[in-house]
């Protein structure tokens, strides 16, 4: 990354169906999960990227070095005396059992050879907008003044003369009062299809006391921007219209004095703080005239973890039958709890809106899609020389997404070591709401830099301009990947997606993304050789703290996959402790008794069981 000529632009796999090496397949999908465990959303992959950080190089002297013309470098390398094998895998395809032991590790089989061809390409500034369906006539906000279904008052805080596609489809259907699950994809301009609605509806009946239109959002970033949207709608109301924003991470006391002392009519929530409201607070009494309900990015809503809030809130709202409300769903995809969601919360009459086509698939096809295969010491490596070569050829905003907020932080903290001339950015669930909103905006408004970014943003935050997607490490499921990579290629505009996996890793890509027409990509040899040295330098600068905690987040993350990998507990444990002294650790990083209890991980060999944590480690 310090070169002065810089990583080269990573290469494509120019023929399909060649095994690649090393690869270990699975007969099981990366099923999905919801919450992550412990403190962060989800564990980390191969946060330890790079080789052992020490005072020499991980490709010094006293490294050989093995490679082939296409695959990964081969090294075999000194460790406080110890060889280090390359990548955490024996000849079985499977971790070595020897934790900080490693002796005589055996070395892994050389790749085959394929042919590669430059990856990045010329792409036309000239596409039609994708949420414009360009055998559709466009429609104009002021046609809906001619039918009656909007007043000129609410008409006057829209921005745009024509209608979005997903517009197009809901608008008439919502605003004649009807109950709607809409499935469009992300960045289509599904926010102000059920904002106007719900001002109109408000309008139309008169604002009763209390809160009218209760949206829930799954991210505090997503809520913000919501009311934010609504609040420019408004903007001409002077005030009538109150518009507030409730969301975990704030003080619930200065929310409750907010909604006593100024107006509340619209109320974004994210569904844990909705919830403690609920329950703790007045807000079931100011919900007593409830006029509309509205889930937005229902099916991440859903998923384990916020279906019980959901469902659970349900319960606090006014019985429909006698205080009649309009409910409007919005999806990306359609799993099977979105559609048992809608039966429990719809009228039995609601309207189903598709803007999609089964080819579309709620994703956006026309995105460039690559997988990489990395082994999990090369995994930062790859990653960091890819957001070299798109910055060398132009694309310089890039959000690159993590599993888990501890590896979120040791790839930010890292590549801020390797003196990069992109800035850095960096947003997880470990920072403060104040510092994760100010973050965002930072970002929005910058021309270039990198976001690195666990899954706070991975749905419905409009940033502006990002020119590819990186994700590294195993997606929770399909539908995370998806939701991702819908942070590209927004209004028309042109996008990339990469997702960089170790090979026990590639069972997702070969199961869960065979119609993705995903392209395999890597990184030239020279280029990797050249990233892994600095992220090597770099790596010794990074605080043992977040390695420590980089490397409980990954336990506990992938501790999930077991069978995926077809590993046993202690194999997980050995791959953790190799993934530990490729980040530089002296020592197994400790774990108090009662964390390693909940993973699961009880009496597995290998771990370093303590009664405290140093200072500051959680």
């Amino acid at each position: 990354m310090s070169s002065s000529s810089g990583p080269q632009p990573p290469q494509s796999h120019a023929g399909p169906g060649q095994q690649r090496p090393g690869s270990q397949r699975s007969s099981r999908g990366g099923g999905g999960r919801g919450r992550g465990r412990g403190g962060s959303s989800r564990g980390a992959n191969g946060g330890a990227g790079g080789g052992p950080s020490r005072p020499t190089t991980a490709y010094g002297d006293q490294q050989q070095q093995t490679r082939d013309a296409s695959g990964p470098v081969r090294g075999t390398g000194n460790w406080r005396g110890n060889n280090r094998h390359d990548p955490r895998r024996n000849g079985s395809g499977r971790p070595q059992q020897n934790g900080f032991a490693n002796a005589g590790a055996a070395a892994p089989a050389p790749a085959q050879q394929v042919q590669y061809q430059q990856l990045t390409q010329e792409v036309s500034n000239n596409e039609t907008p994708l949420d414009v369906d360009p055998n559709v006539p466009r429609v104009r906000f002021d046609s809906l003044l001619a039918g009656g279904l909007v007043s000129a008052a609410t008409l006057r805080g829209v921005k745009h003369e024509f209608m979005t596609s997903v517009q197009a489809a809901t608008l008439k259907d919502i605003l004649l009062g009807n109950d709607c699950l809409a499935q469009a994809k992300t960045g289509t301009g599904k926010t102000v299809a059920f904002l106007l609605p719900s001002i109109e509806l408000l309008r139309k009946q008169g604002m009763a006391p209390g809160v009218n239109i209760l949206i829930i959002s799954p991210t505090r970033e997503l809520a913000y921007q919501i009311g934010q949207q609504a609040q420019e709608l408004v903007a001409h109301d002077h005030g009538k219209i109150g518009v507030q924003v409730i969301v975990g991470g704030t003080n619930m006391n200065a929310d409750k004095t907010k909604m006593r002392n100024h107006p509340c009519h619209i109320l974004v929530a994210t569904p844990g703080r909705l919830l403690d409201h609920l329950q703790n607070g007045d807000l079931k009494a100011r919900c007593a005239n409830l006029k509309a309900l509205i889930l937005d990015e229902a099916d991440r809503l859903l998923e384990q973890g916020f279906r019980q809030d959901i469902e659970k809130a349900l319960t606090f709202l006014p019985n429909k039958a006698t205080v009649p409300r309009q409910t409007l769903l919005f999806s990306a995809t359609m799993p099977a709890a979105v559609k048992q969601i809608a039966t429990l919360a719809l009228n039995k009459n609601y309207k189903f809106i598709s803007t999609i086509s089964e080819a579309d698939a709620a994703t956006h096809t026309h995105v460039a899609q690559h997988v990489l295969e990395a082994p999990l010491s090369h995994s930062m490596a790859t990653t960091f020389a890819l957001i070299h070569s798109l910055h060398a050829a132009g694309k310089s905003k890039l959000i690159v997404f993590l599993p888990t907020a501890r590896s979120t932080q040791l790839y930010c903290e890292t590549f801020h070591n390797l003196m990069s001339n992109l800035p850095a950015y960096e947003i997880h669930s470990r920072k403060s709401q104040s510092t994760r909103t100010k973050t965002t905006e930072a970002f929005k408004s910058a021309a270039r830099g990198v976001l690195f970014s666990s899954d706070v943003t991975a749905r419905g935050i409009d940033i502006p301009d990002i020119s590819a997607v990186i994700q590294t490490g195993l997606p929770m499921n399909r539908e995370q990947y998806i939701h991702r990579l819908g942070r590209t290629a927004r209004a028309g505009k042109q996008g990339e997606g990469y997702l960089i996996l170790t090979p026990y890793e590639m069972f997702f890509a070969d199961r869960k993304l065979t119609d993705m027409n995903l392209i395999r990509s890597a990184v030239p040899n020279d280029t990797l050789i050249h990233t892994q040295t600095a992220v090597n330098n770099a790596l010794q600068h990074v605080p043992a703290q977040t390695k420590n905690q980089t490397y409980g987040a990954w336990l506990g993350y992938y501790k999930g996959y077991l069978k995926d990998f077809k590993w046993s507990p202690r194999e997980l444990v050995a791959a953790a402790n190799q993934m530990a002294q490729e980040m530089g650790c002296t020592e197994v990083p400790p774990m108090l008794a009662k964390t390693v209890g909940k993973m699961g991980l009880k009496g597995v060999p290998g771990l370093n069981i303590v009664k405290f944590l140093p200072d500051g480690d959680a």
